[in-house]
């Protein structure tokens, strides 16, 4: 299996306390004690979900990508992606309301936030990690361990900020 790195949301401004609680459930980075764990409740993941999606900002938006339903740019872009497809089983209206708010990432521009190593099987704003197996002898084993591990946004930024100081060290080092 590949490392693709895939921006998740972030959180709203004054919620980030909220964010980090219910990221720390999904990923199961904090655990209870043994007698909390004993008593507590179920935790209702669906609910946690939509909550946390409440709570937050997405990768898209973040991005500002166009939506179907709401930009005519994709709007365009969604009736040429149904005019190219082999078998257009349902008809284009139907079509473009299912694709009602759809965010088109072929629409931004490039930038920071898009990647230049892009996952042949993930949308264009997943980054393609997996030549990371490659500098290991750059990054060292923990750093190399530690990429397969999911971050909040400010994990994430400490974490691609020491992968460019050891970036500018080995450049620097090897000329």
């Amino acid at each position: 299996m590949g490392l693709d790195w895939v921006p998740t949301n972030r959180p709203k401004p004054g919620a980030e306390a909220e964010f980090e609680d219910i990221f720390n459930v999904f990923f199961k980075k904090k655990k209870a004690g043994f007698w909390a764990s004993l008593f507590a409740k179920p935790v209702d993941m669906e609910a946690l979900a939509l909550r946390s999606q409440e709570i937050s900002i997405s990768a898209y938006e973040t991005l500002k990508a166009p939506i179907v339903g709401s930009d005519p740019r994709a709007d365009e872009w969604a009736r040429k992606y149904y005019e190219g497809l082999e078998d257009k089983t349902k008809p284009l209206d139907e079509f473009m309301a299912e694709m009602k708010g759809y965010y088109v990432l072929d629409l931004v521009p490039d930038c920071d936030g898009l990647p230049v190593y892009v996952s042949p099987t993930l949308e264009r704003h997943a980054f393609r990690a997996k030549f990371l197996d490659d500098c290991v002898d750059i990054i060292g084993d923990d750093m190399h361990a530690d990429a397969w591990n999911s971050k909040l946004p400010r994990e994430a930024m400490v974490y691609g900020n020491k992968l460019m100081q050891l970036d500018t060290d080995y450049g620097a080092a090897n000329d």
